[in-house]
């Protein structure tokens, strides 16, 4: 099990370090499509909890200067992204010690 369970955290960094890699492009049109498909970024918010400090930190912090702060990615974008379940799971990671 334990060897399973490696293999599944390394599948989700990868697909975490894929995922942002779009928004770390920064081209707007490239950020604000991404963000709208649906799940492909707001579902890494689901299995945060569950990862390291270090990537959650790393993750958010992806987030907020290739999203919150890139000033030309449209508003609507943003809102997909920041939907009531992202919301939900990111006030369960300031809720957890």
């Amino acid at each position: 099990k334990k060897h399973v369970e490696g293999k599944h955290e390394q599948v989700r960094s990868c697909y975490v370090r894929f995922a942002t890699g779009f928004l770390r492009w920064k081209d707007q049109n490239l950020t604000a499509s991404t963000l709208e498909i649906k799940g492909f970024v707001s579902g890494i918010f689901g299995g945060l909890q569950d990862d390291e400090t270090d990537a959650i930190v790393k993750f958010l912090k992806d987030i907020q200067e290739c999203v919150v702060h890139h000033r030309q990615v449209p508003r609507h974008s943003k809102l997909f992204l920041f939907n009531g379940f992202v919301l939900r799971r990111l006030c369960g990671l300031l809720a957890r010690e």
